[in-house]
């Protein structure tokens, strides 16, 4: 991370702790949610940023950046028709809603306001945390992938053996938890991955089939994930006449990619209309779609989840909250 010098001081401290010590929890917090063991992150001032700029960086590719105003606070509103503050309009930078920088005097205000107050350090730690969430795949290496296996090697020797002496390669594990980092998946449990892997490599060696079959041993973990509160999966479906246009369309990969680039943008705007209701929705389609969807919704934040109707298990309930059609379809069901 690269910070311009009016940021230098968030990175030793500053109200709330200051960004190393953050960054020394969030990586705890990976290690433990995820199962990632993060690299060291740097954090250096630069002379080629505006001074309340930062960005953030992988290798020397950069993959995101703001700009923070120090002396304030970040203060999201409870609703749309919240009631006015005193403060500067800005967005949040890592999901881009709307927000206000208001000032250090004026927090106590806002708050009785209902407004959601957030410390400078923390919106750049929660900016790192979500970036590092999104490029997961892209920091786990090969190396990492070895050495998670000879963890397991020592306790499930007979297994590793099994998937890793003869039937599959190093590579192709390393896809596969790439692919569970990539939806946000967790990597911990190494011996439920192999054990699925023991299972279907004999018949495939497809890595991103691979990856949907262990999604399903994983059922009871993603679907615990994808509830609320209550145990509810707020659902968003496709039509199944759309579902199977979309499984007609698998042998014309060029006409599959268009229809689903449309299909995506409609699950989109069903998502944002669930969203602005304060409730987070899933997209639940059929096991041979799930992952085509999925892929063109990766870069969406906040991130919808897509799962399939095998991936769900122990759920108390489930309440479909909108059918997404083609509109040429809907017409046909109307005529």
């Amino acid at each position: 991370m690269e910070v311009g010098y009016r940021l230098v001081g968030l990175v030793q401290g500053g109200p709330g702790g200051g960004l190393l010590d953050r960054i020394a929890a969030l990586r705890r917090r990976f290690a433990a949610e995820l199962g990632l063991v993060l690299p060291p992150i740097r954090v250096r001032d630069s002379a080629t940023l505006d001074a309340r700029g930062y960005r953030i960086l992988i290798g020397a590719e950069q993959v995101a950046e703001g700009t923070l105003s120090p002396g304030c606070v970040l203060a999201m509103p409870p609703a749309e028709n919240a009631e006015p503050i005193q403060g500067v309009l800005t967005r949040d930078p890592t999901f881009g809603l709307p927000a206000y920088w208001v000032r250090e005097e004026l927090r106590a205000e806002a708050e009785t306001k209902g407004y959601t107050v957030v410390e400078t350090s923390a919106v750049l730690a929660t900016h790192l945390s979500e970036t590092i969430r999104q490029h997961a795949h892209e920091i786990l290496t090969r190396d990492d992938t070895q050495g998670r296996i000879d963890q397991l090697k020592k306790n499930a020797p007979a297994l590793v053996e099994e998937v890793l002496g003869g039937q599959l390669h190093l590579g192709d594990v390393h896809r596969v938890l790439k692919n569970l980092l990539r939806e946000n998946l967790a990597i911990r449990n190494l011996n439920t991955v192999f054990e699925t892997l023991a299972d279907h490599a004999p018949r495939t060696k497809d890595a991103d089939i691979l990856t949907e079959f262990v999604r399903e041993r994983m059922a009871r973990t993603i679907s615990a994930a994808a509830v609320d509160g209550r145990g509810t999966l707020v659902a968003v479906t496709l039509d199944p006449a759309l579902e199977q246009h979309l499984a007609d369309l698998a042998a014309d990969p060029h006409q599959l990619g268009h229809t689903l680039r449309r299909v995506a943008e409609l699950v989109r705007q069903a998502a944002r209309q669930v969203l602005t209701q304060g409730r987070n929705p899933v997209v639940v389609v059929r096991p041979s779609l799930r992952r085509v969807l999925a892929l063109p919704l990766l870069e969406d934040r906040p991130r919808i989840p897509v799962l399939s109707y095998n991936e769900i298990a122990g759920v108390r309930n489930i309440e479909p909250v909108s059918v997404v059609r083609l509109p040429e379809m809907a017409e046909e069901v109307t005529a």
